[in-house]
């Protein structure tokens, strides 16, 4: 049996607006990045100048806004996983777009944004809370 490379899933991404996000990947370098480095800041920085074309490059834009938003939640004490009144998770609404990315198995090459995908939604997947350092 030979396996077969996966069909790639595309996304329709809807970014946070443009406060949102600049608060969120501020949030994402200072209190996740600067204990897990993983994102270089100035070229991330660049890249969203010049590469939003890059749907993979957007998608970890998307993950980096949702491990902002959930960073800056738990600076307001408004963190919390999904409530009884049928909310969601800070994030959870720019996860949720990268997700069936996230999903597919793949047995090519990864290029260097799907591992930063599946690195940086790494604490948003296992629903952890303790991602964000104060």
């Amino acid at each position: 049996m030979r396996l077969q490379a996966h069909e790639r899933r595309s996304i329709t991404p809807s970014l946070p607006p443009p406060d949102q996000l600049a608060l969120f990947i501020d949030r994402f370098f200072a209190k996740i990045n600067f204990f897990n480095p993983l994102l270089h800041r100035p070229l991330f920085e660049k890249q969203l100048r010049e590469n939003m074309d890059d749907e993979q490059f957007v998608a970890t834009v998307l993950l980096v806004s949702a491990c902002g938003a959930r960073a800056a939640a738990a600076e307001n004490g408004t963190e919390g996983i999904a409530s009884f009144d049928g909310a969601k998770a800070p994030g959870w609404e720019w996860f949720e777009q990268v997700e069936p990315l996230l999903h597919v198995p793949t047995f090519s090459k990864p290029t260097l944004h799907e591992l930063q995908m599946f690195i940086v939604s790494l604490p948003l997947r296992s629903g952890s809370s303790d991602m964000v350092h104060t």
